[in-house]
């Protein structure tokens, strides 16, 4: 016996979904600098009334960003609303870290300063230049980064994936104990340890200071 979808369940999830003008967006060269978001072909502002549809340019989303067009605002007050209203813009601290996310915040000081705010949240390519895989995979794990926001249908962002954030309890715990001038030579941002030799070193390789594991638990208490 088949197992596929019933139509009817087919129909209602498409429906769910938010109206499919993420693949093509128009710009006019003569009209000015926004591109126009489309369902079936045509801007959903109605901006084939104002501008000569024979000068029509059609580019994907990220293609007309980067070259420097901007979303018409006409056009993101009709689109689903999550898009309008775009990713948060702030999110409090509620209390405390849980215990496994404060002691990988412990071991790991230097990548704990790099976390991005919790809230709007940036994409996963600077999280990737911002800590090495295997960081950004624990805290992925641990919920340190939290998914913050869905760019699959917001032209204004290039690409389709998500926006991430620090977990607002972590980001806040880091501002409170981490702090660059607890270290003793007070160069750079948390500590390291020596992996050729014995003790530990702040975080500026360059620097020459030593210390032992009681004055690094110190910086990061």
């Amino acid at each position: 016996m088949s197992k596929s979808t019933p139509p009817k369940a087919t129909a209602t999830a498409a429906e769910r979904r938010p109206q499919p003008f993420g693949d093509v967006v128009a710009v006019y060269p003569d009209n000015g600098d926004a591109y126009h978001l489309c369902v079936d072909g045509e801007p959903i502002c109605g901006q084939t009334e104002h501008a000569d549809p024979s000068n029509r340019e059609n580019y994907a989303p990220n293609t007309a960003a980067r070259r420097g067009f901007e979303p018409c605002a006409h056009c993101l007050r009709q689109a689903p609303k999550h898009t309008a209203d775009g990713p948060p813009t702030e999110i409090p601290a509620t209390g405390t870290p849980k215990a496994c996310q404060l002691e990988q915040l412990q071991h790991h000081p230097q990548a704990a300063l790099a976390l991005p705010e919790p809230a709007p949240g940036v994409p996963m390519a600077e999280l990737k230049d911002r800590f090495d895989k295997s960081t950004l995979y624990s805290w992925l794990e641990a919920d340190i980064l939290k998914e913050r926001y869905s760019t699959r249908y917001d032209p204004r962002y290039a690409g389709r994936g998500h926006l991430w954030g620090a977990d607002a309890n972590c980001y806040a715990w880091v501002e409170d104990n981490i702090d660059v001038e607890l270290t003793p030579c007070g160069n750079a941002a948390g500590v390291r340890n020596l992996r050729d030799e014995a003790g530990y070193t702040c975080t500026d390789e360059s620097c020459d200071c030593r210390f032992d594991r009681e004055t690094a638990k110190e910086v990061v208490k």
